[in-house]
């Protein structure tokens, strides 16, 4: 799925929120200066810095900044972690913060968080509702 900033409408609501929160958090970090290891965040330094962020705290700044749910959110993180498991880590801030992963490889995986969270939520489209 490009990421060209359009989302598609028809993703089950309960999952809506959490994938805008990760194709926000992507956008925070997009550029390697807004991207950080070690931290959360990196307060802008008297101007000569911009502000930066990790993959995981990326997604706790796009939920405060689009007013998304907690469940929500941890639903995002949630989907990190799972693409962390698949690279041999733990949880999503470790696969961030270790010294031999790129800025490249955290926009990947944000890529594919999104890519699992929306073939999840067709997953449960198939479902037929109980009557």
């Amino acid at each position: 799925m490009p990421f060209d900033g359009t989302v598609p409408v028809d993703r089950k609501p309960d999952h809506f929120p959490a994938l805008l929160c990760l194709i926000k958090a992507r956008e925070l970090i997009k550029k390697k200066h807004n991207w950080c290891k070690g931290r959360l965040t990196r307060n802008s330094f008297c101007g000569r810095r911009p502000q930066s962020y990790c993959g995981v705290g990326a997604v706790f700044k796009a939920a405060k900044i689009l007013k998304i749910k907690v469940i929500y959110r941890d639903i995002a993180i949630d989907f990190l972690d799972e693409v962390a498991r698949h690279h041999g880590y733990i949880e999503f801030i470790d696969f961030n913060d270790d010294d031999k992963t790129t800025h490249k490889q955290v926009i990947a995986a944000i890529d594919d968080a999104v890519d699992f969270l929306v073939a999840a939520t067709d997953a449960l489209e198939l479902i037929p509702e109980k009557v």
